[in-house]
């Protein structure tokens, strides 16, 4: 259900998607208001941010929903450029959308490369899940316990013909294994590694990995994972390779 991001699966409400495990031990749920009372006055003060002339003569309370306004703008837009993407993966017609043209452009002369050397898409939108394998072998009679769910972009087969995953990042953070995390950690298992976005984003698809394994009985190489990152202020996509988190 895109709207409530819930799974169903054999008539049972999966009690978590891939992107609240992420969240759990990759990251921290977003609130908005939390976010906005911390980084207001930095925004205010700091001529370069993004936010400065958003906010400029505003009072807080103004302030915080012209900030807001932006961040659904964003999600907007990166909804409606994945629907892009899946249209042209699936050769189907998808009207232009001043929205995400500029985000389009860079991602659309990406995927014509992708192509040209040989890579082909094979499914797009997968829904997937994850099943408590020894529950089921103890229940026979009962439906299988499905603990995760979770969706894939893009599955591929390169130029190689091995399976590779894409999944599609509309955004300009920084996506680097560099990146900085700000202090923030990740919690056990994942402590040792800084929770930034890198981090984030390559726990979500060996997720992705280990559910298309147990579903397929197809393994997917650890090199075979990639972030294709779009974004209306990039004249070229950007391809971060995940870390494999398996």
């Amino acid at each position: 259900d895109d709207s409530s991001h819930r799974y169903t699966v054999y008539g049972n409400l999966v009690p978590r998607s891939a992107t609240a495990v992420v969240t759990e031990f990759a990251g921290s749920p977003f609130d908005p208001d939390a976010i906005i009372a911390k980084y207001l006055p930095t925004w205010r003060r700091n001529t370069r941010s993004k936010y400065f002339d958003t906010i400029k003569g505003l009072n807080d309370a103004d302030a915080a929903t012209a900030i807001k306004a932006t961040w659904k703008l964003a999600t907007e837009t990166g909804t409606a450029l994945h629907k892009r993407l899946e249209a042209l993966l699936n050769n189907e017609e998808e009207d232009d959308d001043p929205k995400t043209d500029a985000a389009w452009r860079p991602l659309k002369i990406a995927i014509d490369e992708l192509h040209a050397a040989g890579w082909q898409p094979r499914r797009t939108e997968l829904s997937l899940w994850w099943e408590n394998e020894a529950d089921t072998a103890n229940n026979p009679d009962m439906p299988p316990n499905v603990t995760c769910a979770g969706q894939i972009d893009c599955v591929y087969s390169d130029g190689e013909d091995d399976i590779a995953l894409i999944d599609l990042k509309c955004t300009e953070h920084n996506l680097r294994p560099d990146a900085s995390s700000f202090g923030r950690m990740c919690k056990a298992p994942l402590d040792e590694h800084s929770a930034n976005d890198f981090v984030k984003y390559s726990f979500q698809l060996s997720i992705y990995a280990v559910m298309f394994e147990q579903r397929t009985g197809l393994s997917i190489h650890p090199d075979k994972r990639w972030l294709l990152q779009s974004h209306g202020s990039f004249d070229l996509v950007r391809w971060p390779r995940c870390a494999c988190l398996d």
